[in-house]
């Protein structure tokens, strides 16, 4: 089935996401009350996993390839951010979103959670403490770029390209881009709280160089059949590319800078996960090079790694490994009512 055009899409876009939340809100009014009521109904439906994050590394294609497979539910909507904005709705409200998982393993991801302060990190271990979790983690000044970018880009209605180069400066100054790349201390915050063998941490270097692996590491990590044949479930597609144009030499100088020793702490920080038992990549291969350049593996057009440290060159990678298919539109946030 062909898509509409854009402007078609962009027209009856707002429309189609008005209905969706007001059926919502009447199968939630309907259902709502027994799980309210019924503590054992609930916990029942709440989630076998979490996706942490981060913001900008994949995870728009892991939820696809997730949502495609047979053995795993996730809802409709990717991010439904129950525990970094939605909480005072309370536990039934969230249950609610798994109630389609017919026996299947179910999940979510939210790129906040990642970022979590230690206490709502606790919140979350009280509710789902068998949780398993999955943190995906991208080149702190790769990631940031990007996520500049698409931030900008999303508030303008500009192209990334066509952005003041101060607006990105001011943005990337601000505390939320450093508190999602700052791996390091969320490592800490959720290895203080969650058994090391149950946060799965990867890379997107390796959704890039070898999605299968990633892929098979992810889902063996949930529990669920590995061995599925990923190219059905959506493994080469592309979702969210970015678009973003080169980082200007001086902005990428600033942010190697302040991501310098945060990559070490996290190279760190691994290696003593790994000594604990904790599942994660063996080993990291960013640096920051001579000169303040950063390094990460090199991949080919293909995105197939070709081994050894090079410059990151400046035009900005995409979101998951390239095919050159179209991308998929987002689903809206969660706005059903509080019940």
């Amino acid at each position: 089935m062909s898509r509409a055009p854009e402007p078609i899409r962009r027209r009856i876009g707002p429309w189609v996401h008005r209905g969706r939340r007001l059926a919502h809100g009447l199968q939630w009014r309907l259902a709502g009350g027994r799980l309210r009521r019924d503590p054992a109904a609930m916990a029942a439906l709440l989630p076998d996993f979490l996706g942490l994050g981060a913001p900008r590394a994949g995870t728009t294609w892991l939820y696809r390839l997730l949502r495609a497979h047979p053995g795993v539910f996730v809802p409709r909507v990717k991010e439904l951010r129950y525990f970094s904005r939605y909480a005072d709705r309370g536990p039934a409200w969230y249950a609610w979103h798994f109630r389609e998982a017919e026996g299947r393993v179910r999940g979510e991801i939210s790129t906040e959670y990642g970022a979590l302060p230690l206490d709502r990190i606790r919140d979350v271990h009280a509710l789902v403490p068998e949780a398993r979790l999955v943190y995906v983690l991208r080149h702190p000044v790769e990631r940031a770029w990007s996520h500049a970018c698409h931030e900008l880009a999303a508030r303008s209605g500009k192209d990334p390209a066509s952005v003041d180069e101060q607006a990105f400066v001011e943005y990337l100054e601000g505390d939320g881009v450093h508190r999602h790349g700052d791996y390091a201390a969320i490592v800490a915050r959720w290895d203080c709280v969650f058994a090391p063998e149950q946060l799965h941490i990867a890379l997107y270097d390796d959704i890039v160089a070898d999605p299968a692996t990633f892929a098979r590491g992810v889902l063996a990590h949930l529990g669920v059949d590995a061995e599925v044949d990923l190219d059905a479930l959506g493994l080469r597609r592309v979702v969210n590319r970015s678009g973003a144009p080169p980082i200007p030499p001086g902005i990428e100088a600033a942010l190697n800078a302040r991501y310098a020793a945060d990559i070490d702490a996290l190279r760190a920080s691994l290696a003593e996960r790994r000594a604990r038992g904790g599942p994660g990549p063996a080993a990291l291969p960013w640096t920051v090079g001579v000169g303040g350049e950063s390094r990460t593996p090199s991949t080919d057009s293909s995105g197939t790694s070709t081994g050894g440290p090079r410059e990151v060159r400046r035009e900005a990678p995409p979101d998951a490994p390239p095919d050159g298919s179209r991308d998929l539109p987002r689903d809206p946030p969660p706005d059903t009512p509080r019940g």
